[in-house]
């Protein structure tokens, strides 16, 4: 049984064993340029009990060089996930792509990113500590509700808006450092 599914350099799907998974830069002669929609989430609709079980007992996943998407609901409820390794070059975390992982304690944001959908870190309740890339400008809706262990975020120094519910229930972010840029916060966004 292949452990990896990709079609056109987008990966789709994981359905290894490996509870640390390193993503080749290749998979079966393709370049890795896309997580897509559900690859590492144990809810995914189209996948077998044995690979729904490895799923959800995933604790660390590196991604390539080479990546520039992680589609939405990527990692969705991968309720294992203690660690992500982002790569330079990266560009864009889709909504929903690591909603409801609750082990994912820290996550660093390249400087090459600068597009963070919606709700894309919810609900990521041991998450303690989270930096920014350099370029985002927006902090979407939701991007961190529900994140009841964040106490440190590095914001980005070009920041113009944090939108409605970005830190709703935040409830150890004690301090944050807003940068002069910001021009617009939403409302309910702590």
């Amino acid at each position: 049984m292949r452990e990896w599914t990709i079609k056109d350099g987008h990966l789709r799907g994981y359905s290894g064993s490996e509870l640390d998974v390193i993503v080749p830069e290749e998979v079966y002669g393709q370049r890795v340029v896309q997580i897509d929609r559900y690859a590492f989430s144990p809810l995914s609709p189209r996948i077998s009990e044995k690979t729904y079980e490895n799923r959800k007992q995933i604790r660390s996943v590196v991604l390539p060089k080479g990546v520039v998407r992680i589609d939405n609901e990527a990692f969705y409820s991968c309720e294992s996930l203690q660690h992500i390794a982002l790569p330079d070059g990266l560009e864009s975390i889709a909504a929903s792509a690591f909603w409801n992982c609750p082990a994912l304690e820290r996550v660093v944001i390249p400087n090459s990113v600068t597009s963070l959908g919606d709700d894309a870190f919810e609900m990521c309740t041991g998450l303690e500590e989270i930096v920014l890339s350099n370029d985002i400008e927006t902090i979407p809706s939701h991007a961190f509700w529900g994140c009841t262990s964040l106490q440190h975020i590095k914001l980005s120094q070009k920041l113009e808006c944090i939108s409605d519910y970005a830190f709703k229930d935040c409830c150890s972010l004690s301090e944050i450092s807003l940068p002069t840029t910001l021009k617009r916060i939403g409302p309910s966004a702590f």
